[in-house]
């Protein structure tokens, strides 16, 4: 590790990755996209139910979305 690390071996890959993140509006960790939608950081369960039925919703679907 330390030797990839202060030879730089991946930065290439790192700031692609990053720049990448940027595009996509990711300022943060973790980060979700449903289709489409993103979700920044650390979300309770409710947050991705709510899109995750939208989405369904949208879509003519009738489930409910659970973790459980």
């Amino acid at each position: 590790f330390n030797e990839c690390f202060d030879k730089s071996k991946y930065e290439s890959q790192i700031r692609e990755d990053m720049a990448e993140g940027d595009k996509l509006g990711v300022n943060g960790t973790p980060a979700f996209f449903i289709d489409g939608r993103p979700l920044v950081g650390a979300q309770p369960e409710k947050n991705f139910d709510d899109i995750i039925d939208d989405e369904l919703a949208a879509k003519g679907g009738q489930k409910q979305a659970s973790a459980h």
